[in-house]
């Protein structure tokens, strides 16, 4: 448990290579195994919040949760950090047809019953309760950050890529911090044993290093005053951020609406700025909206959703209906196909087929065809 890095794809499946659909391409895994060793230039910045807004198309057959996250992180080069709570075993059936990263992710977590937030350029999937304000608070502590002597907050406010290897430890992970801000952390002793995965996290600040890594306690931390220490403690049950907001002439009829968009947080009107306290993330849409910069789905264009698959030794009847499910698609069979033909096993590849090369792929050595009617595949003697 731990943190998602570029990892060998292995499916628990009647598939030998799962369907994966990502990012208009699917992922052919033997491929994705060769290349997991390859370091990975994590997006960040402008590029990482464009990628979420990006759309994708996901399909996944009973994949292992940290080789299906690991593939989509690979693809995207967007880190993913797993909270240890979650179990990175658990088989997933999953689908997200053409429709942006962000909003793909949350109905994955809604799945998973856990939840998912950016801090800076890593997606951290956990507990819903934490999920939901540890964004929030890894900004607060940046803010207290602040506060400190400078000597201090330059060591806190630096950024810096993090690697470390497989079944490092909690513990060594505060030791590594300590060492590298020159902080001495009160209370690790307190933090559980426990082993995690190699990690390989994109430059990140100091602090959002540590908080990361305390998440999964449910903790956070305390500066002290002359920077020369800080003191772990639980994590708050709520945690609000307070910013200000210059707000432009031309904008200043949102004002009254912000209170109606975003029920949950307290805004006050003060001259040119607007005082806002609430989450992380409703800070930001605010943002774009007094910029008049609200986020649009990109044109997804002529693009052409692609699909690679090997198959050996399948029965006929088993391939089309997963792959109807995978495609969200009921899969219905002509009375006049008999349960014999649906029955023999089938072998094949595609790389980078249409939705037409790979259903042919599938059907014609077996003398049938197919006819797509809206959300229906019938599958019809050739």
């Amino acid at each position: 448990m731990g943190v998602i890095v570029p990892a060998s794809q292995t499916v628990a499946s009647w598939l030998p290579v799962a369907v994966t659909m990502i990012g208009f391409v699917a992922l052919d895994v033997n491929a994705a195994r060769a290349d997991a060793a390859e370091t990975v230039a994590w997006q960040s910045g402008v590029e990482f919040r464009r990628q979420l807004e990006w759309p994708v198309a996901i399909s996944w057959s009973s994949n292992p949760l940290r080789s299906a996250l690991g593939n989509l992180s690979r693809t995207h080069r967007m880190a993913i950090f797993i909270d240890r709570r979650v179990d990175p075993d658990q088989l997933v059936n999953f689908s997200a047809p053409d429709i942006p990263l962000n909003e793909a992710l949350r109905k994955l977590a809604r799945q998973l019953k856990v939840g998912v937030c950016y801090v800076g350029p890593v997606i951290y999937i956990g507990p819903e309760p934490v999920a939901a304000k540890l964004a929030t608070l890894a900004a607060v502590k940046k803010e207290e950050a602040r506060k400190l002597p400078a000597a201090a907050l330059a060591r806190v406010a630096r950024s810096q890529a993090w690697q470390w290897e497989e079944l490092a430890s909690p513990r060594e992970l505060l030791d590594q911090l300590s060492t590298s801000g020159d902080m001495t952390i009160v209370g690790s002793e307190h933090v559980p044993h426990d082993l995690w995965p190699a990690g390989d996290l994109p430059a990140l600040p100091w602090v959002d290093r540590l908080s990361l890594i305390l998440a999964g306690f449910d903790m956070t931390y305390r500066f002290s005053a002359d920077g020369a220490q800080l003191r772990l403690e639980p994590m708050p049950d709520s945690v609000v951020l307070e910013r200000s907001h210059p707000v432009r002439p031309e904008a200043r009829q949102l004002i009254s609406k912000l209170g109606e968009l975003f029920p949950n947080t307290t805004i006050r009107a003060a001259g040119t700025q607007i005082q806002v306290s609430g989450s992380l993330e409703d800070h930001e849409a605010i943002d774009r909206l007094l910029l008049g910069q609200p986020i649009k789905r990109p044109s997804t264009g002529s693009v052409t959703t692609r699909y690679t698959l090997t198959v050996e030794n399948q029965p006929l009847g088993g391939i089309v209906k997963a792959l109807a499910q995978q495609l969200e698609l009921e899969a219905t069979f002509d009375p006049s196909v008999n349960s014999d033909k649906l029955n023999e096993l089938v072998s094949f590849r595609v790389k980078d087929a249409t939705l037409e090369e790979l259903l042919k792929a599938v059907l014609d050595p077996a003398g049938l065809a197919f006819e797509l009617n809206g959300k229906t595949l019938e599958v019809v003697p050739k």
